[in-house]
């Protein structure tokens, strides 16, 4: 008789034990794809191609995103969907300017993860010398996707 009150009981804590793994890796995508859409508010805001220090805050960004890819677990197709999302309600005018500020980031993207000299350059410059640099392929590959 025990036995067959005690069995329900096992099987509903299973099933909320095998729950709950998916709902952590749910809301750690959540929390990405958050942070993700925040390092896109700052590149919309803060990187203006042809205005002073614009190269600087697009190295900023750049290393931002860089940090954000190396300590995300979305895939480069999660966040490329999130960027569209992000984008799908943004204003005429972020439209408009969207693509020369993803233009210079990217650009960054590609001086920082080359390496060398001039990467340790224009992070310090920047004020970026506590980024996660070097930063490895597989976090390049993510931080580009975010931009499409």
């Amino acid at each position: 008789m025990k036995a067959k009150r005690i069995l329900p009981l096992l099987l509903a804590a299973l099933l909320l034990l095998c729950g709950c793994g998916g709902g952590a890796e749910q809301g750690a995508a959540e929390e990405a794809q958050q942070t993700l859409r925040a390092e896109l508010d700052n590149i919309r805001d803060s990187v203006h191609p042809g205005t002073a220090g614009s190269a600087l805050r697009a190295v900023n960004a750049a290393a931002r995103l860089l940090d954000w890819a190396a300590g995300s677990s979305l895939t480069e197709e999660q966040a490329a969907q999130t960027v569209r999302d992000w984008a799908a309600v943004q204003s005429d005018e972020t439209k408009a300017h969207w693509p020369e500020q993803v233009d210079s980031v990217t650009f960054m993207l590609g001086l920082l993860t080359e390496g060398g000299e001039e990467a340790e350059g224009l992070l310090t410059d920047a004020g970026c010398a506590d980024a996660a640099y070097p930063w490895s392929a597989e976090a390049a590959a993510l931080a580009r996707a975010a931009l499409g």
